[in-house]
């Protein structure tokens, strides 16, 4: 189980108000969205030579 896994979990016992859950199960959801978009970003190899930008040198 991941990190925004187990905070999700630990959201459901928290004694806050609804509607302080739901803005932090808002940002819960809003994190998995953007991890799940860098996942496939760093997987399209096609991305990374944007980010350096075509004509880059490598370096390393």
């Amino acid at each position: 189980m991941g990190l925004l896994e187990t905070a999700r979990d630990a959201l459901k016992d928290l004694p806050v108000s609804d509607i302080l859950r739901e803005r932090l199960s808002l940002a819960l959801d809003q994190a998995t969205a953007s991890e799940k978009k860098i996942d496939e970003e760093e997987a399209d190899p096609e991305h990374h030579s944007q980010l350096r930008g075509a004509d880059a040198p490598l370096r390393g």
